[in-house]
Parts: C-alpha cells; structure tokens; sequence
C-alpha cells in the first residue's frame, strides 16, 4: 500500500492518496523485465563495489519471479565476487562467491518479495532479510573477494543461468544495513530515509530503452 493508503480486509476495500500508481513497477513508473527466451539483462561496466580490501557491504532489491522451478538463475552477479541467485522458491546468498547461505521457501511466482543480503566482513556473517525481516543467518570463512568487476543483473556474465521475472529498485551498500533501516527504505521509490553509504542505485523506472 503506498503511503496514505488503507486497507480493509474485512471489505476488501482499498482507499488510497497521493504517491500510487496502478501499473508499472512496485515503485515508480517501471520496473525491468528479465526474459531468458529474448535474452534480457542488464549490466554495468566494471566497478568496484568490493573495494582493494574488505569490506562490509549490502546488496538489495525487490523481485517478482515469473515462476519457482528453475535453478541457479542470476540475480545479482559479480564474477567472482558476489553472487545472489534463486533456486527455485529459494534464495541463496554467496557473499564472496564460494559458501552459501540460503533462505527457503520464501519466493512465490507472480509475487513481488524484497530481498536484503548483508556481509559482515569482521564477523564472517552472511545475512538474508526478506521483506525486511531477518530470515537466515550464516559463517562464511572464505577470503574477501576484492576489485573491480562488471555487475549483471539477470544472468552470469558467460549469458547463462539467466533469470525470468522482474527486479526493481537494486541497491548496493558500503555498509551492514540494520532490519530497521532495510524496513525504512524498502518501499521508497524516490528520497531515501538514509543514503550515506548507497553505493549504487537502479531504479529501472525508465520504462523504455536499451
């Protein structure tokens, strides 16, 4: 429900006011489309969002899978960096490219579900919030992987393993997002709560392009 907005289960009655659109994206005017049978995706040039030493980092979004059989579908891939992927209804967290950390039964297809992984660099701690709450936790005693690569979204940089469904609003964090500040900011499509560590920001509201 966007902000002013009611509902009424009971009736099934929804009231709303000001920032709701209809159509489009969950926030904004759009969202992006992945189509593994017309090879969308998306990608950056190379950044360098792992840094030349550890550090903490977070990495969000919110995602709408066409369906929950496939496997090892891309979500958010870096080679040999960080990886994000679903696994059927699965979501399966590699914070630096090796161990995994999954939460399970937690997609549906044809549902919008935000998804906020964290890594805790000091700790070794992997973390899964979804919709913004703590889910899973994990170690991962594996080196950091640091330095600059490409960022895919929707597929493996080799052009498998590509995802079908939507993604809006992908962030990446220099930092351990708290559950309080993931909740903050998870339905803001436009100014956020607390953006001083936001490392990069894909809103996919564009609607059209290349």
């Amino acid at each position: 429900i966007a902000t002013g907005g009611t509902l009424e289960c009971d009736s099934s009655i929804i009231t709303v006011a000001g920032d709701f659109t209809a159509s489009g994206g969950l926030l904004g005017a759009s969202c992006y489309n992945f189509d593994s049978s017309n090879n969308y995706f998306a990608n950056t040039g190379s950044i360098n969002f792992r840094s030349d030493s550890a550090r903490d980092y977070t990495a969000e979004f919110w995602m709408k899978p066409d369906g929950v059989s496939g496997t090892n579908l891309r979500l958010i891939h870096q080679d040999q960096k960080v990886l994000i992927r679903q696994n059927e209804d699965d979501i399966v967290f590699f914070p630096n490219y090796n161990t995994t950390i999954t939460a399970s039964a937690v997609l549906t297809a044809g549902k919008w579900t935000h998804v906020a992984c964290t890594w805790d660099t000091s700790e070794n701690l992997a973390s899964i919030y979804i919709d913004g709450k703590l889910t899973v936790q994990g170690e991962d005693a594996t080196a950091d992987k640091t330095g600059a690569a490409a960022m895919y979204l929707g597929r493996k940089d080799d052009g498998t393993q590509e995802y079908d469904g939507y993604l809006d609003e992908v962030r990446l964090w220099t930092d351990i997002r708290t559950q309080a500040e993931i909740r903050a900011d998870m339905f803001q499509g436009g100014t956020l709560a607390n953006s001083g560590n936001l490392f990069a920001r894909w809103s996919l509201d564009e609607g059209t392009g290349t």
